[in-house]
This record gives structure tokens, sequence and C-alpha cells, in this order.
């Protein structure tokens, strides 16, 4: 399909692309830079994941260019990403270091605390949660809009807990209504409604002014103890106001709405045009999307890929197939999403070319390990794509799961969420967990980017 019959058929049919109306030139000549964060269950089977057709070592360093490559050289697992090889970069040879290293034997639990925030968990009864904010936020806080949604945080599925954190303890919620979603980001703006939506704006103004008012009144008449919460409480408030103006004067196409209550597949297909329209309208430019459990028949495989398949893997060749085929299923959403986000033109590119997406996952192998955790990474303009880069995974770090065998694992996964932060122009080099302890008492680094995945 040609790029038009493309968003046609995926609702975006108002206009020829998703592009901010009016003068467009000069504003989108430089494009912000965008990140959106695929997160997904179980890790992955790396036999069927890897791609190394050279045959190199697991304990080298290593480079392979994945231009070159054709589509049965690629893994079956992400066999459906070869059209993007020249625009992706697969890191192999990271580790969940400090997960494995946490005090907590719920494995699940731990993962999705610390894959996205390089921190230690903190406990409550039964929960466990992340101890610093997720990368998402931390890049979010830089290169967002105070005046537009500084992130989104979305889902599809089941999953046991979000991976997302505003700060140490503090969970964001993912929206996992496509409905909501798109009631959130076009049904409250002026975007459908002409003067009845400006209108709208002009009200909510009024009203947050008067609030504001109020508080500034009431301040001066209570103890200083309640002055800090009520300042605390105006501040959201003044926040919200520079939203509500923001967006007031926002002017872009809008997107079909789509219905509540579709199963997993129709819920993730119906996001998709309105990440990418929230993103190519400037209304945001971080978006995480957490993606739960896949249902079995998705895959093509009845009963629980939790307990039936992800535990057996290593024992079990039918296990091996399906978490082969559950690794596919992901590929292929990533694949529609990276299609939607190329089919979109911006600048002298396509959105993609403007947006980091990283797929990443909460382990490292679907048996709770979390020793070599793949990581794929497309577009963006920070990365030297069109490769697969793997760091020896000679650390001393004995893993308590059920892979056998696993004396040594990888690099520590907080400098790839450095690394990520750095290609979008954060400056930041270090996460809460900075080193940790191998089991000879030897200290390893968790500080810095990769810098062989930046562009110099």
């Amino acid at each position: 399909m040609n790029r038009r019959v493309f968003l046609q058929s995926l609702g975006i049919g108002l206009g020829s692309t998703l592009m901010p109306m009016g003068a467009l030139s000069q504003e989108r000549a430089n494009s912000p830079q965008r990140l959106i964060i695929v997160h997904t269950q179980h890790g992955a089977w790396t036999p069927t994941w890897t791609i190394n057709p050279w045959g190199y070592g697991k304990d080298l360093f290593w480079e392979g260019d994945l231009t070159s490559l054709t589509p049965e050289e690629f893994s079956p697992s992400l066999r459906p990403l070869h059209g993007y090889r020249n625009r992706m970069l697969l890191v192999e040879g990271l580790a969940l270091l400090s997960a494995e290293a946490d005090q907590s034997n719920l494995r699940h639990e731990k993962g999705m605390a610390h894959s996205l925030t390089g921190a230690f968990s903190q406990f409550v009864p039964a929960v466990v949660l992340g101890g610093g904010p997720s990368i998402d936020q931390i890049i979010a806080s830089e290169i967002g809009r105070p005046d537009r949604w500084r992130s989104l945080e979305l889902g599809v599925g089941n999953s046991k807990v979000n991976a997302i954190y505003q700060g140490p303890g503090q969970m964001l919620t993912a929206m996992k209504d496509p409905a909501l979603l798109h009631d959130r980001l076009f049904g409250n703006t002026g975007l459908m409604g002409g003067e009845a939506g400006q209108s709208q704006f002009q009200a909510r103004s009024m009203v947050i002014e008067r609030a504001l008012e109020q508080f500034s009144r009431t301040k001066k008449r209570v103890s200083k103890a309640n002055r800090e919460v009520l300042s605390l409480h105006e501040e959201l408030l003044g926040e919200l106001g520079t939203r509500v103006a923001g967006l007031s004067d926002l002017s872009c196409y809008s997107v079909d709405a789509p219905e509540s209550g579709g199963d997993f597949e129709a819920t993730f297909q119906a996001m998709l045009p309105q990440m990418a329209a929230a993103l190519s309208c400037d209304m945001t430019r971080v978006i995480t999307l957490q993606l739960g459990d896949l249902p079995g028949e998705l895959i093509g495989f009845s009963g629980d890929v939790h307990d039936q398949y992800a535990h057996r893997v290593h024992e079990d060749p039918n296990s091996a197939d399906v978490m082969t085929a559950y690794g596919e299923v992901h590929a292929r959403q990533v694949r529609d999403l990276l299609d939607i986000l190329d089919a979109i033109p911006e600048g002298n590119g396509t959105l993609l070319d403007n947006t980091l997406v990283a797929w990443v996952g909460e382990m490292g192998s679907p048996a709770h390990g979390f020793n070599e955790w793949p990581v794929a990474l497309f577009g963006g303009q920070g990365l030297h794509l069109g490769r697969v880069v793997n760091y020896p995974q000679t650390i001393p770090f004995y893993e308590d799961s059920l892979v056998p065998g696993v004396d040594t694992m990888g690099l520590p996964h907080q400098r790839l969420l450095i690394t990520l932060a750095q290609s979008l122009g954060v400056n930041i080099s270090k996460l809460p967990v900075e080193s940790l302890v191998d089991v000879n008492g030897t200290s390893i680094d968790c500080t810095g980017a990769l810098k062989e995945l930046l562009k110099t």
C-alpha cells in the first residue's frame, strides 16, 4: 500500500498526513526527538532470537552488519523486522545484574522494578516497587513540553505490576482503553470542536485562574504546614493551566475514535494511530507502551504461556517453539508500529527518523533468567544503526533461576538506559545503582553510556 492508503486504513483519513495544519516547513525542519519504549514480558528465547550467522562467541566483543543479511539469515523471532534492518540496532550481552542482586525472590516483580529504573526495588507487603524514576520519565523531564502531555503511559493486556515510575515507589498507571486514550488526546482539546472546543478551553482556563486566586488568598490565613500543602496543589494546578493553554492552540488532524473492549491484538492496533498522531502533532514526545502476557491463541498455542511453556523452555522443545512464536508475534507488532511511524513524512524523512523506538523486556529469558537481556532499537538520530553489537558475557555473577548452568552474565543494563538518554541529548551518566560486586568481590561499574552504540 502507498502511504496515503496505509494511513487511511488505520483511521487516519482526514488529511494526507498527521502533521499539524498550517505553515510546516520551518517548524518541522528541526523536528523534536521522541522516544517510544515498548516493554514486553518473559524476555527472549535467545537461541531463536539472536542474529549471528557469523558464528561469533558470546564471550567476545563483536559487531555484525545487519544491512546485508537475507530474511533467512535473520533469526526466526526477529524475521518480521527484516525490512527495517538498515534502521535497527540489536544489543546482546547485557544483563539485569541489579535485579539478580536484589533481595526479593519474586523474579518477575524484580524484573519489572529494575528494567526501566536501574534502581534497587522498594518493598511493601506483597508488592515490589521501583526504587527510582524510569528512564522514560527521566527523558521526558528533559525533552517533554510543559504545555503538552509530558509523557503518555499506555498498556495492553495484563501484567503483574507496572514498569513505569515517576519516582521511588511512585508507580504510574498505564492507560489500557484506546477509547479513553482518544478522549484524552482529542476529546479534551479544541481539535474536534471548532468554536465550541475553544469555548471549553476558555472556561477551563477561567476555572483554573479562579482556583489559583483562591489558593493565594487562603495561604495567607493558614498554618505553615498547611501552606506547604496548598503550595504543592497550587504548583500542580499551575502545571495543568500551562497544559490547557498549550493544548488550546493546537491545530492538528485527528484520528477515528476506536471502540472499547477489544481483544489484545485489536487493542494494540487501536493504540498505534493515536500514538503516531500524538507524536506527529507534538502532543507528547515520550510514550511508554507496556504489553502484558500474550494470550495463547494469539501465538497459535492453547493454555497459559507463563506457567505451561515459559518456565520449561530449556527442557521441552515444544516450549521453545512456543516462546519462539511468542517473540515473533511481538516482532510483528513492533513492525506495525514502525510502519505507521515510517508512513508519516516529516522534514526530509519520516516520523521514524526522529523517533527512537526501544524494545526491551522485564526478563532476560523466559525461565526467569536475568542473563542475556536482549534489546532491539530502531530509528532516531543518535544511534549507529544497521548493526548487532555483542558485549562479552563474562562477569562472574551466578544466577538463581530456572536457567541451567549460568555462572557468568553480561554488562549491567543501566548502561543501556543511560545510552538511550544520551542518544536523545539528555546528559546523564548514572542511575541509582552505580556499582555492583561480583562473586569474586570485584566492583562492576554500572555508569556511563555504551559508546559503541552512539554516533560520534
